[in-house]
């Protein structure tokens, strides 16, 4: 791993933020360059919780931390809407979400979200199907589990998320992946699995395979007359006639999916503050994770203050315009809460002296270095870089 290679045991700043997150002592760190920001985490090596201030620094962040551990970084990503009652969306933000809970519950050590993802909420637990050559299974079992699990069936598996019968050939395209498989059945047995092509050409034999679920809310049949019940009394509130009439074509189809057995269209999601199944607390999957680090905590406090008064007043105009109900506030809580969540050590770093904000530090240090090279630019630089580090 090359931070095998970077660790510098003559630093005793670095020494004592080793010793400060190894203890537990909540720590505040300045003078913190970029690239410092991403080898701190990970030199205490236990399991931890990356919060940066937006997606697109929690992306780089995720890219980086990989590149320095040499393992699997997980990036927990915020969903584009949480108020709409709509059925056209980005399908591919809910499925890497999905994904990313899954690796944290099975075990992720390191995980990059941001403050805005946190505060948006996850179900409680998620199913998942495992299936293996030679074993057998009922069909009709296999689709009735991949319905609750909102695949949706079609001719042919050629988009994430959906499923396909046709014979003896169960075709399944996971939402976490970036093909498709073909099972070949003899009687109850699959007989073998096999990759499929983007030309729809059965491909390389494999073992087994596993389908994670193509929506992230699970709506229990014992469910359904308390959620219609809250949505009648949520009708009650509207006045202007508009509103009346959006928010009564929003009740229509919602109780339709649920007079079908369709608990799983993707636009049932905006019921989400109603349902049992959620929580705010990503420890609930998270419980290998020793300690959280904020990545400049100002800024991650003023973005997720913004997107929660952002939410506030979309839900306002929405609400009067019969486009969200009552609960729908409750799709995003406030910053105050997740940080109520979080009883983990919390360490911060940042560029300048700043007030945190978000927490109380027990300790604070100071580093002092000097932005890292482009070496792109300026190769030249790298050798005296080295011979000065060692």
């Amino acid at each position: 791993m090359l931070i095998d290679h970077i660790n510098n045991s003559k630093s005793q700043t670095l020494l004592k933020w080793q010793f400060n997150t190894r203890s537990g002592i909540s720590t505040a760190a300045f003078g913190v360059t970029e690239s410092l920001r991403f080898y701190l985490p990970l030199v205490c090596g236990d399991p931890f919780l990356y919060i940066a201030k937006d997606a697109v620094a929690a992306k780089k962040a995720k890219e980086e931390i990989s590149a320095l551990c040499g393992e699997e970084v997980v990036l927990l990503p915020a969903k584009d809407d949480v108020l709409l009652f709509k059925k056209l969306f980005n399908k591919d933000n809910v499925f890497d979400r999905i994904s990313a809970i899954h690796k944290i519950k099975n075990g992720a050590k390191y995980v990059v979200t941001t403050m805005e993802a946190l505060m948006q909420p996850l179900p409680l637990d998620m199913p998942s199907l495992n299936l293996y050559s030679a074993r057998e299974y009922s069909l009709d079992a296999l689709v009735k589990i991949l319905t609750l699990m909102g695949y949706r069936r079609s001719e042919f598996a050629d988009q994430r998320g959906e499923f396909a019968l046709r014979g003896d050939i169960l075709e399944i395209f996971p939402t976490d992946s970036d093909c498709a498989f073909r099972c070949d059945f003899f009687g109850d047995e699959i007989e073998r699995i096999r990759v499929i092509d983007e030309d729809r050409k059965s491909g390389e034999e494999v073992r087994s395979f596993a389908c994670l679920p193509a929506v992230d809310f699970f709506i229990e049949e014992g469910d359904v007359a308390r959620i219609t019940a809250a949505l009648g009394n949520s009708l009650k509130k509207f006045r202007l006639v508009g509103a009346k009439m959006k928010s009564t074509a929003i009740y229509k189809d919602i109780t339709a999916c649920f007079e079908s057995g369709n608990l799983t269209d993707q636009r049932l999601g905006f019921l989400y503050p109603l349902l049992t199944n959620t929580t705010n607390d990503v420890f609930t999957y998270f419980k290998q994770c020793k300690a959280v680090y904020f990545d400049e905590p100002k800024m991650i406090k003023d973005s997720a203050e913004a997107a929660y008064k952002e939410h506030l007043s979309r839900f306002e105009s929405l609400f009067e315009a019969g486009e969200a109900f009552d609960f729908s506030i409750n799709n995003l809580v406030d910053v105050q809460k997740v940080m109520d969540a979080i009883t983990l050590p919390k360490h911060s770093f940042q560029n300048i002296n700043t007030v945190i904000g978000l927490f109380s530090p027990l300790d604070t240090i100071r580093f002092n270095c000097t932005p890292m090279t482009h070496y792109q630019r300026d190769a030249t630089q790298l050798p005296t870089d080295i011979w000065n580090w060692q």
